[in-house]
């Protein structure tokens, strides 16, 4: 009986635009949504009136029962450029058709064939990384949205700026395009407006080489991870079984960084022929001892170690919760002795931490002349490691002006970022180059 019960109350939900009758006391607006390029119905298009919201079906179509008065309406979909919001009026019990055309954004599409069999290479991931020139040298940056299809080899990166970029081919065989080993020695392809459609990448198998190995506690997630100019990107990710046996069956030449959720970590390089063998040991989670001084008097508040590179040992930044707004920690000493980069490194006992707390912080201001623009507040000395979840950043689209209040008293790099820079804005040698660059702002104690 309980279970009819529930039966019968799932069958009696109702999702809005699903039923096609009308809705006592709403009004109705529907239409189709098309693609402004083919002609054709853009399947699983997001509409959105006022509240309401619904996909589209297999034909374009949808039907959204609203609230009767004005309301804002818009189609978007991944791999389109989102129309214009615009107004409707309705009356109740009226009706309303409304249909879209969407722009296709910029795209890059094609198959990865197996150079040896002449195969479609299934479940690739394609990433577009950018190729920046800027101050002096070329930095990479990961642009669109990528999708795989796991059936016929076929893959799809959406959502990109006409330019130059460097497919890079994730989760099957890793490799630059054409097939080379080092995204530095890569060819770019040109994205005009058009996009590139067609594309025949072959990758060699061959060229792909084995990790593999035991970790601690069996079972754990086991993660290849790789550094591209301070960036850590994950590549794949595999699951040990009981035993800890795990196995990553195509990895390209280089460096590489394993992981497990249990805290193993262990750098790896691969030449030219198979790692085996491999030991992931979980070593303790660090215990740290810290006291925290505001304004000279000691608080009861909590410090923690991060990880600077993820859920990777190696360096961490200490931080610290519950400070309330007004303060800012103006240093943080490692034995009684400062931290010159901000990040501190572990090896043997952990050191007894010492956070300095100030109520006397300022303010800085500021203005630029391009927009958009991202203005970033890097204190100095540049650190080695910047965390950039305590970096003052400010995002300008409409007015050039800026303001960060409550900064610890120091000389800080003010970097202004905009055009093609803005890709860059989480690279952190980039940034640590820009800085040095930049011009320095002295901010003074409040008094």
């Amino acid at each position: 009986m309980v279970n009819l019960k529930i039966a019968l109350m799932v069958c009696c939900v109702t999702v809005p635009g699903i039923l096609t009758g009308q809705v006592q006391g709403t009004a109705t607006v529907s239409g189709v949504v098309t693609d402004a390029v083919t002609r054709l119905p853009v399947e699983g298009a997001m509409v959105t009136a006022g509240r309401e919201v619904i996909r589209t079906d297999s034909l374009g179509a949808y039907e959204l029962h609203v609230a009767p008065g004005k309301a804002p309406i818009d189609a978007h979909r991944i791999g389109y450029l989102n129309t214009e919001r615009s107004a409707i009026e309705l009356s109740e019990g009226g009706t309303l058709r409304r249909d879209f055309e969407l722009q296709p954004a910029q795209r890059v599409s094609g198959t990865i064939i197996d150079a040896d069999t002449g195969q479609p290479v299934k479940g690739c991931m394609v990433f577009a990384m950018r190729r920046i020139s800027a101050l002096g040298e070329f930095w990479y940056a990961s642009a669109g949205i990528p999708t795989a299809d796991t059936r016929y080899g076929t893959f799809e990166t959406v959502g990109l700026v006409p330019g130059d970029y460097i497919l890079e081919i994730n989760g099957c065989a890793w490799s630059f395009y054409p097939g080379v080993s080092r995204i530095e020695m890569a060819t770019p392809i040109s994205v005009t407006e058009a996009g590139v459609r067609g594309l025949s990448i072959k990758l060699k198998r061959s060229d792909a080489r084995r990790i593999s190995g035991l970790a601690d506690h069996g079972a754990v997630d086991v993660r290849l991870v790789r550094h591209i100019h301070d960036v850590a990107q994950t590549l794949a990710q595999v699951r040990a079984d009981v035993s800890g046996h795990f196995e990553f069956a195509s990895v390209p030449e280089g460096e590489f960084h394993l992981v497990t959720s249990a805290g193993a970590h262990q750098l790896v390089e691969v030449i030219d022929h198979d790692v085996t063998d491999v030991e992931l040991r979980a070593l303790p989670a660090p215990r740290i001892h810290s006291k925290v001084f505001k304004d000279g008097v000691e608080v009861p508040l909590q410090a923690e170690l991060v990880p600077v590179f993820d859920r990777e040992p190696g360096p961490m930044w200490p931080r610290l919760g519950g400070l309330a707004s007004g303060f800012a920690v103006a240093s943080i000493l490692a034995n009684n002795a400062a931290l010159p980069n901000g990040s501190i490194t572990i090896e043997g006992a952990a050191p007894e931490l010492t956070f300095i707390v100030t109520s006397k912080t300022g303010t800085l201001t500021g203005n630029v002349n391009t927009l958009p623009a991202v203005v970033i507040a890097i204190r100095e000395p540049f650190a080695e490691f910047l965390d950039q979840s305590s970096l003052p950043r400010a995002r300008l689209d409409n007015s050039g002006s800026y303001r960060f209040e409550n900064l610890a008293p120091d000389k800080y790099g003010i970097v202004t970022l905009t055009g093609d820079e803005l890709l860059l804005e989480r690279n952190e040698a980039f940034l640590r180059k820009k800085a040095a660059l930049a011009e320095s702002a002295e901010v003074p104690a409040r008094e």
